[in-house]
C-alpha cells in the first residue's frame, strides 16, 4: 500500500443528486473530516452519510478508497495484535497436523 497522491477538489455537479451534487464547503468538510478527524461542520453519522450522498461520483469514489485502505490498515493491525498475543497459534497447530496427516492438497 503506498501513498496515494492528493487530489485537489474539483465540485461538479452530480447526475444522480436532486440537489445537484454537495456544496464546496460540505464536499470540503468530509475532505478535511477525512484527514482530521470529526469537525465542528458535521458530528454526526447521518450528516456525514447525507453528504456523502451529494457528492459527485470521482469525489465518492477517492473517500470510498480512503476507507478500504484504512479498514485494510485495521484488519493488518488487528491480525498482527492477535498473532503476537497468540491467538492464532490454535490456526498453525491446525495447519500442522492436517500438513502431518495428508489432509492439504497443493492449489
Amino acid at each position: 500500500m503506498g501513498v496515494q497522491a492528493r487530489h485537489e477538489f474539483k465540485p461538479f455537479e452530480h447526475r444522480n443528486s436532486p440537489a445537484g451534487g454537495a456544496s464546496r464547503s460540505e464536499a470540503n468538510a468530509i475532505v478535511k473530516q477525512s484527514e482530521a478527524g470529526y469537525g465542528d461542520q458535521m458530528t454526526t453519522v447521518k450528516e456525514i452519510e447525507q453528504a456523502i450522498e451529494r457528492l459527485p461520483d470521482e469525489e465518492f469514489a477517492q473517500l470510498r478508497n480512503r476507507i478500504v485502505q484504512r479498514d485494510w490498515k485495521n484488519w493488518d493491525a488487528q491480525i498482527e495484535h492477535d498473532s503476537a498475543i497468540g491467538k492464532l497459534d490454535v490456526l498453525i497447530e491446525e495447519a500442522h497436523r492436517d500438513v502431518a496427516s495428508g489432509g492439504l492438497r497443493p492449489l
